[in-house]
């Protein structure tokens, strides 16, 4: 079983993560793919659960760019970002919630939860 989401919204658009054993077909260098015309995230099995958590970010921050309208941008800055992000996330675990507050996940999404 994946710790990974069965759904990611980017812009607006509920993109379903799935998991292939057959990504790669051939391309060693392909750990995932994001498919807009299918709302899709494809992310290749055959990794561990942390190259699978950086790669879905990786493929995030490819949907952020291309619905804010820079389709056209360098893989290396995805490449930059993408591990940037993550390890100032894992070092950093008060970079996840607005100070105050903790995010409580519930069926429906975040639930936002003071403790005033």
């Amino acid at each position: 079983m994946s710790d990974l989401p069965a759904v990611i919204r980017i812009g607006g658009t509920d993109y379903t993560v799935i998991e292939r054993k057959d990504l790669r077909d051939g391309n060693t260098d392909l750990n995932g793919q994001i498919v807009y015309n299918d709302a899709e995230i494809r992310i290749e099995d055959d990794m561990t659960p942390h190259v699978k958590w950086v790669t879905l970010w990786h493929e995030a921050l490819h949907g952020l760019l291309e619905h804010a309208g820079m389709g056209d941008h360098k893989e290396e800055l995805i490449l930059a970002l993408g591990y940037g992000v993550t390890q100032a996330l894992r070092d950093n675990p008060w970079l996840r919630q607005p100070p105050g507050e903790n995010v409580v996940t519930g069926d429906y999404g975040p639930i936002r939860v003071s403790h005033e």
